[in-house]
């Protein structure tokens, strides 16, 4: 009897297990299945324990999670945008959402080179909570990994791992979030060598944090999220001098520390694609949106890093049972073949998406993702 774990393995290190893992980024949806609000999700550790706990009989599991089940709310509150969220600035049912705006100055820029950026981050976050204690951020890192460690440990007592033991971000989006994109994208012509020497301190910082949160909490891998990095954002030439550059070392140091390196890459990396290519063989897990052409990637990454995606929010929402069954079978079909696929949802599984499409995505990876 193959368990989860070594079913998960097996496509992580671009073998062949016994069907297609199925493994959804599952997080606000629990709170839809389950019924309760929102703001219980985010932020009541029981309820938001229990709503996890009742999709995962009510699906029949799944084969590894991509986050530890936990209130996300809290997480909410370490990301370096400002979030209105349920409850608080919203009413106490609804999605939370995202306020960009300029928090960090073009004179941080300088700060960081002085400070570092352990310490400019730690004002940075009472500048984005001004009603936070001096020891509220370090009461919620606390909180956050608690409750992962607790939950990573549950089930993998029952050989389900859980792939994200640390969370992080390309320096370029972190500081695009604190300046607003718009700013930080005049900085990237203003300023650029600015710009440069400064997401050089980034990037090792903010790969030593991770790093100290998964070996905290466990997982299999650390997460780099590029969310607004791609050439569907910037050119070439900028992708090569901004990006690029910390996504090598933030690999390389995850790998050298004993984990997969998860790239969570939001929104058109199609024409990224052969730059993955260079990454360590067998070492990286590639999770797309449903916005980059999943099946190129195939072509280029075929045999090189394990592919995750992609039934996407639109389709999982709108669409009916059979359409969600079709798009997986043509997700099988392309890209099982060989191993290192991984089917999953594009990015989040959607809050509201409909509860008998979920299980039609399912019930077609169970049942028409078997290799033999």
């Amino acid at each position: 009897m193959v368990t989860p774990k070594e079913r998960v393995l097996k496509a992580l290190n671009l073998e062949t297990p016994d069907r297609v893992p199925l493994v959804p980024q599952l997080q606000q949806f629990a709170a839809r299945y389950a019924g309760i609000t929102m703001e219980e999700h985010l932020f009541d550790t029981e309820k938001c324990a229990g709503a996890f706990d009742v999709t995962w009989r009510g699906l029949g599991g799944w084969d590894a999670w991509v986050m530890a089940p936990r209130p996300e709310g809290f997480v909410n509150d370490l990301r370096p945008i400002p979030i209105a969220q349920p409850g608080r600035e919203l009413p106490p049912d609804v999605m939370y959402q995202v306020h960009e705006k300029p928090i960090m100055t073009v004179d941080d820029y300088e700060r960081i080179l002085d400070v570092g950026y352990k310490a400019f981050l730690r004002d940075y976050f009472f500048r984005l909570h001004p009603d936070w204690q001096s020891t509220t951020l370090h009461e919620r890192a606390v909180l956050i990994r608690d409750l992962q460690k607790a939950a990573i440990a549950k089930y993998e007592a029952q050989n389900v791992p859980t792939l994200v033991g640390g969370i992080a971000e390309t320096p370029f989006d972190e500081i695009s979030q604190m300046r607003s994109f718009e700013e930080f994208t005049f900085d990237l012509f203003r300023r650029p060598d600015l710009v440069e020497r400064v997401l050089r301190v980034v990037t090792k910082d903010i790969t030593d944090t991770a790093l100290r949160m998964a070996k905290g909490a466990g997982g299999l891998a650390v997460w780099i999220a590029g969310l607004r990095s791609s050439c569907a954002f910037v050119s070439p030439a900028q992708f090569e001098r901004f990006v690029w550059p910390s996504i090598q070392y933030m690999v390389e140091h995850i790998i050298d520390a004993g984990f997969y390196a998860y790239l969570h890459l939001d929104q058109d990396w199609t024409k990224n694609l052969p730059y993955l290519r260079s990454l360590p063989r067998g070492k990286c897990l590639v999770h797309f949106d449903g916005w980059t052409d999943i099946f190129k990637a195939k072509e280029v990454l075929r045999d090189h890093m394990c592919i995750m995606g992609d039934v996407g929010p639109t389709l999982l929402t709108l669409g009916s049972p059979d359409e969600v069954s079709q798009y997986c079978r043509k997700l099988i079909d392309g890209l099982a073949p060989g191993g290192g696929f991984l089917l999953g949802s594009g990015c989040e599984l959607a809050p509201d998406a409909k509860r008998e499409n979920v299980e039609a995505m399912f019930e077609t990876c169970r049942e028409y993702g078997a290799y033999s």
